[in-house]
């Protein structure tokens, strides 16, 4: 119960110090949209070229490694 309870005030003086520095209002605004989109596209890129396009069939992909 104690962690409970620490955790809540934690979590409370987080959210005291957010309002404080405007946080919140930040996050609401346009440009903080807009950097998070690009980050989407700019992450699914990446992903795209790490793993691969999953719908290119290989000529190999039906056959067993025997």
């Amino acid at each position: 119960m104690a962690k409970a309870w620490l955790g809540t005030f934690v979590i409370l003086i987080i959210f005291l110090i957010a309002y404080g520095i405007d946080l919140f209002a930040f996050l609401a605004d346009k440009a903080v949209y807009y950097i998070a989109f690009c980050l989407l596209v700019l992450t699914l890129i990446a992903a795209g070229i790490i793993l691969g396009n999953p719908f290119n069939k290989d000529k190999e992909d039906d056959k067993s490694d025997e």
